[in-house]
């Protein structure tokens, strides 16, 4: 966080807290503030076709239309009877009950409120000499393997008691055990290390392919615990439809179980992020979606830990965030979000709970500065970006390669000189004024998106029609990469 600096060439709106007139509802007829470095000069449209005297002797009156013209060195903002001395008329008065007001090109806040971080975040257990699979087990623990293997035996059961003893299936199950299980996970890891086209190549006996899958288990075997493999007792789930019934029911004891685990493991550092990921799966199934701009299209949005009743009067994304950051709230931490969560509402909410907040925000939600949005201030390529605040509150509109909006309650309106390659323009490189609040979300924003690009080069590569399969590998290739990087 730094301080704002006087900046040749910045152009911000103002907001008259103290006039009592009103603003006209037509968007030209707004006040703009222009900064030359030395002086503000207030310079309105044309409120009416009578002439308006000025006490400026220099200043003559001027046609009633003109245009903003801006470039990337300075912006300068043509309009009609300039009055150094009128006041800045405010923006017509909305349900907005944050009152933002745009900072002026002086104004040297700082926003220190968040006490400092005192959490010691690493590994919460000794791992002195602890093997790969040591740490697999810190997830995974016996009580996951113990509900794994009787869940696995209770299924084949219900399926295969009402079979005749001839049955070529019943004969040759025998119920299987923790060691055995734990083979199995550990075949299903190795998969995706080395993936092939089909089950049946892992278990090829000629010399370029073997891998010695045989040496753990059968195939038949192997074949066998992934029919019946399950995670609860089928008799008691409830049909849909019904009272009770929960969508991740047939998986809901396994998440229960190894959720928890990434608590008691590792405590994350000042900074987190929040985003949603897409476990791959395109079967049937009645909560599936479908994503177009992700990478992963169709599967399951995974950014809860259940299907979870919401409150009355509240915003679903703001439960959800609360829910997420279970835990971890009151203790110093930052979020960061994009735009399908942040709103000022769920900022403020944050705040309350000493959590600081940076995301990237849409002009549509309930609470953004009008002063803001595009209507009122058009913004090009090479503008310098425009802030308004309400308490500790930071918003702030920049143009780079298109128009960002960002919210913050960590930081002020500094902003930083950087150098980005643009071939249009000599020497290949071109400057330009970049708000910190935006390089601080660029810096911390990106780790689901790098696990979900890690997370693709060794996924289970074999497809299965039980939906609740899909769950079960999206949970469990995650913690091969949370080993080695533990490692």
């Amino acid at each position: 966080m730094s301080d704002s600096t006087s900046r040749s060439g910045s152009t911000v709106f103002r907001q008259d807290s103290d006039s009592g007139q009103s603003a006209p509802d037509n968007a030209s007829d707004i006040s703009w503030l222009s900064w030359d470095g030395n002086n503000v000069q207030a310079l309105e449209s044309e409120e009416s076709a009578s002439p308006r005297s000025t006490t400026s002797s220099s200043d003559e009156q001027q046609p009633s239309t003109s245009v903003a013209r801006r470039s990337s060195s300075t912006r300068t903002t043509t309009a009609t009877a300039p009055r150094p001395s009128a006041r800045p008329q405010p923006i017509p008065a909305t349900a907005n009950t944050f009152n933002f007001d745009l900072f002026d090109a002086g104004d040297r806040y700082v926003n220190d409120w968040l006490p400092d971080f005192s959490q010691q975040p690493g590994l919460l257990v000794d791992t002195e000499n602890f093997r790969c699979v040591d740490f697999f087990s810190l997830f995974f623990s016996p009580a996951v393997i113990d509900l794994l293997v009787t869940q696995t035996n209770s299924y084949a059961a219900h399926c295969l008691d009402p079979l005749p003893a001839t049955n070529y299936y019943k004969k040759r199950w025998s119920d299987t055990y923790r060691e055995e299980m734990q083979a199995f996970i550990g075949l299903q890891i190795a998969m995706g290390l080395n993936p092939k086209p089909s089950i049946d190549d892992y278990w090829r006996s000629f010399w370029l392919v073997d891998i010695h899958f045989k040496q753990v288990m059968s195939r038949h075997r192997y074949k066998l615990l992934s029919a019946f493999f399950h995670f609860s007792d089928a008799a008691q789930h409830v049909p849909r439809g019904q009272a009770g019934y929960k969508p991740l029911q047939k998986i809901q004891n396994f998440l229960d179980l190894i959720s928890p685990s990434f608590l008691t493991a590792y405590y994350p550092h000042q900074q987190v992020s929040i985003d949603e990921s897409m476990a791959r799966f395109k079967g049937r199934c009645h909560f599936r979606q479908y994503m177009p701009d992700k990478p992963t299209k169709r599967g399951f949005k995974c950014f809860c830990k259940d299907f979870f009743p919401l409150p009355d009067g509240k915003a679903f994304t703001n439960h959800l965030v609360e829910t997420l950051l279970d835990g971890y709230l009151d203790k110093s931490h930052i979020l960061f979000c994009d735009n399908f969560y942040s709103s000022p509402g769920l900022f403020r909410e944050l705040q309350n709970r000493q959590t600081g907040a940076v995301g990237t925000v849409v002009e549509t939600r309930k609470g953004f500065p009008e002063q803001l949005k595009k209507v009122h201030l058009p913004l090009r390529k090479g503008d310098d970006p425009v802030f308004a605040k309400a308490g500790d509150l930071v918003a702030t509109a920049w143009h780079d390669t298109k128009r960002v909006c960002l919210l913050s309650t960590v930081h002020s309106n500094g902003v930083m000189h950087k150098r980005i390659r643009c071939s249009k323009t000599p020497g290949g490189f071109r400057a330009v004024q970049k708000p910190i609040l935006a390089e601080s979300y660029n810096s911390y924003m990106g780790g689901v998106d790098h696990f979900d690009q890690l997370h693709r080069n060794y996924h289970y590569p074999h497809r299965s029609y039980k939906w609740y399969m899909a769950l079960y590998h999206y949970v469990k290739d995650m913690l091969p990469r949370k080993c080695t990087h533990t490692v």
